[in-house]
């Protein structure tokens, strides 16, 4: 794992590295809201992260958590690093 995108002691509480999860309670939401704010649709973000769009829906939706890789992949098709999601994640969690 490549842990040089994101300072590890600042994210450590969001990520569950045991299985190398990345795991935040409205993760799949923040996917959602990005992918939607670009004009994304699910099967494009799909395509274009490499992840398959049955995994992905499970994320948007709450019941899968991605691995690292898979992470990296939808922030990249989204134009952002996991940190930006993280963070994305923890004002979304805080305004909720």
């Amino acid at each position: 794992m490549v842990i040089t995108m994101f300072d590890y002691n600042d994210m450590s509480s969001y990520f569950c590295l045991g299985g190398e999860n990345v795991t935040g309670h409205n993760l799949g939401l923040v996917i959602t809201r990005l992918r939607k704010e670009r004009g994304m649709t699910r099967y494009r973000l799909a395509r274009e992260s490499g992840v398959s769009y049955s995994y992905l829906v499970g994320i948007e939706e709450g019941k899968h958590s991605p691995s690292m890789n898979i992470a990296l992949k939808i922030a990249a098709a989204l134009g952002v690093t996991v940190a930006e999601l993280i963070r994305e994640e923890e004002l979304h969690e805080q305004n909720n």
